[in-house]
């Protein structure tokens, strides 16, 4: 018997993309089946990833992980929370 893995959320999806240096168009995304890809980066933002907005090579507007801030952001504000802090 086989075992079955469930599919990658579309925020997941999008996620694993970003994190692997990749700058994403909503043209990009809504090939991907993602519906709406400007509510889908702002559900990334609020759950902590630094996401930038920028242009491709061709001049479309897409968006990028900033690397440099999201792992420090995500470590600051991950650890308060994981022992029961919060501000």
């Amino acid at each position: 018997m086989t075992k079955q893995v469930a599919p990658l959320s579309q925020k997941a999806q999008i996620e694993k993309l970003l994190r692997r240096g990749r700058v994403l168009t909503a043209a990009q995304l809504r090939e991907l089946g993602v519906t709406k890809p400007s509510a889908r980066i702002c559900n990334l933002r609020n759950d902590g990833l630094k996401i930038v907005s920028t242009t491709n090579r061709q001049g479309t507007p897409a968006w990028k992980l900033d690397k440099s801030l999201s792992v420090a952001k995500t470590a600051y504000d991950a650890a308060p929370r994981a022992f029961g802090f919060s501000y």
